[in-house]
């Protein structure tokens, strides 16, 4: 919103909005199988505004005290450079899967613990959503348009994109709380209905209806939902 504002925008006419997934993927339920090793999963293109690489360096700070791994879906043309990298910082701790159908997404995020997006922009990121959808908490940089629904879960965290020692500070801060149990994933994914196609719908509607005039200036569904 700040980007249209700084345009020129009439800010009264700003409203912040969603990528709104299928209210399917909110049926979708963590398998219950606890993992030998804390799984963080970064979903998206291998591409330099994506920042695998700041993940990578980021983790790696963490290798000798933590025990994780790092599931890797997507492919780009950085893939030989990251695999290098993560191969020389975090050997034998990251997984490669490479693409996968859109449809098959949302279960490899639900059998993760926590979903990463360092992104240096992202305009809100689709994988936010997909991933609270099936309660799995994320990380985000601050300059991800996700990063409210983020903070509005109570769960992962956002990191000023600059600031990389924050990040491994909350890497590190994740690693030691552990995974979230069962019963939290639960309720995560239930909260983070707010952010399928049905709310997002009302939300849009209720917009339409305040600028004719009517009711109260709606509010995001993330944020109304409240958690």
């Amino acid at each position: 919103s700040s980007w249209y504002s700084k345009r020129g925008f009439d800010t009264k006419k700003i409203y912040p909005f969603a990528y709104f997934m299928s209210d399917k993927i909110s049926k979708i339920v963590h398998s219950g199988k606890r993992l030998p090793r804390f799984r963080f999963i970064y979903v998206g293109q291998l591409i330099e505004r994506k920042r695998l690489d700041v993940l990578i360096k980021a983790l790696s700070q963490l290798k000798n005290s933590m025990n994780f791994e790092l599931q890797v879906v997507g492919n780009g043309p950085l893939k030989k450079k990251l695999i290098l990298l993560a191969d020389k910082l975090l050997p034998k701790r990251v997984q490669w899967l490479g693409s996968t159908s859109i449809k098959n997404i949302p279960k490899k995020i639900a059998g993760a613990d926590c979903l990463v997006l360092p992104s240096r922009h992202d305009g809100w990121g689709s994988v936010v959503s997909e991933s609270l959808m099936v309660g799995t908490p994320v990380i985000c940089s601050d300059n991800c348009g996700a990063l409210t629904a983020v903070k509005a879960s109570k769960v992962g965290g956002t990191f000023n994109t600059d600031n990389i020692s924050k990040f491994s500070l909350i890497l590190k801060r994740t690693l030691k709380e552990g995974r979230i149990s069962n019963q939290k994933r639960n309720k995560l994914r239930k909260w983070a209905k707010c952010l399928g196609a049905k709310e997002g719908s009302k939300y849009l509607l209720n917009i339409l209806k305040f600028s004719q005039g009517q009711g109260y200036r709606p509010k995001p569904p993330w944020i109304k939902a409240g958690r």
